[in-house]
C-alpha cells in the first residue's frame, strides 16, 4: 500500500497525478494532538480521538511507502504535516532502545519505512539545512529509509 499525506489543496494535489492506496489530506478533519499519551498508556497505539488519523499506526504497519508533501514552513513542516507526525506517535512505544549511541524510542514492529518527502516553497539554505537535519531525525526515530526532493514551486512537479 503507498500512503500519501499532503497539505496540497485538492485541485492542485490532482495535478500532481501521484497515486496511492489511501490519501491523507489536509483537507479532512483532524484533531490536535493534545500529549495525553492514551495512545501509549490506555489504547495500545491508537489515539482517543476518532477521526482520520486515530489509527495511524496501523497506517504505518500496512503501508509499503509513504509519500508526504509538505509547504516549507521556515525549514519545518506545514502545520498539518507536523500534526499527523504528532498523531503517529502511537506507531513508536513509550519504551526505550539504543540506536546509534542515542537513546530512541523502541518501534512495534522492525519494518523499516519507506519515506518520500517533497518539499516545496521558497527554501533558502539555513531552511534546506534544518530541514535535513529534521528528516535525519525523524529517520533515526521512525526507522525509516527516506527520500526527500525540494522544489520551489509545486507546479514544478506538475505533468
Amino acid at each position: 500500500m503507498i500512503l500519501i499525506i499532503h497539505d496540497l489543496l485538492e485541485e492542485e494535489f490532482q495535478k500532481l497525478n501521484i497515486k496511492g492506496d489511501k490519501v491523507l489530506s489536509s483537507d479532512m478533519k483532524i484533531t490536535k494532538c493534545m500529549g495525553c499519551f492514551d495512545c501509549w498508556i490506555k489504547n495500545q497505539g491508537y489515539c482517543k480521538y476518532k477521526d482520520n488519523f486515530y489509527n495511524m499506526k496501523d497506517l504505518y504497519n500496512e503501508a509499503d511507502k509513504i509519500i508526504v508533501i509538505s509547504k516549507n514552513c521556515y525549514g519545518m513542516f506545514s502545520p498539518f504535516i507536523k500534526n499527523v507526525f504528532d498523531r503517529s506517535i502511537g506507531y513508536i512505544k513509550p519504551y526505550f532502545r539504543t540506536y546509534k549511541d542515542e537513546v530512541h524510542h523502541q518501534m512495534h514492529s522492525d519494518k523499516v519505512l519507506k519515506m518520500e518527502y517533497i518539499i516545496y516553497g521558497d527554501m533558502n539554505k539555513l531552511y534546506q539545512n534544518t530541514f535535513d537535519k529534521l528528516l535525519t531525525f525523524n529517520q533515526e526515530n521512525f526507522v525509516n529509509d527516506y527520500q526527500v526532493k525540494y522544489v520551489d514551486r509545486i507546479e514544478d512537479l506538475y505533468e
